[in-house]
């Protein structure tokens, strides 16, 4: 399955919502470039695609359900 990219900026949250909603860790990372920070739940400031991966990929093996402006566990 190929990734949907956002056309516009605006379009990024709801590309990566259907994307982690729907598991798929790997159209979620085309999302973020290779050097790209990711600030964690606890506040950590996470750099670089493979420590993004790793969050990204415990909220979908933890079913975690994203909505726009909220999430779900």
């Amino acid at each position: 399955m190929s990734a949907i990219l956002p056309h516009k900026p605006e379009d990024w949250s709801h590309v990566f919502e259907q994307h982690l909603n729907s598991g798929d860790l790997n159209a979620v990372m085309t999302l973020y470039e290779p050097e790209a920070c990711f600030v964690s739940k606890s506040g950590e400031t996470l750099v670089g695609q493979e420590a993004i991966r790793k969050v990204l990929g415990g909220l979908i093996q933890a079913k975690t359900h994203f909505k726009v402006g909220s999430f779900e566990r």
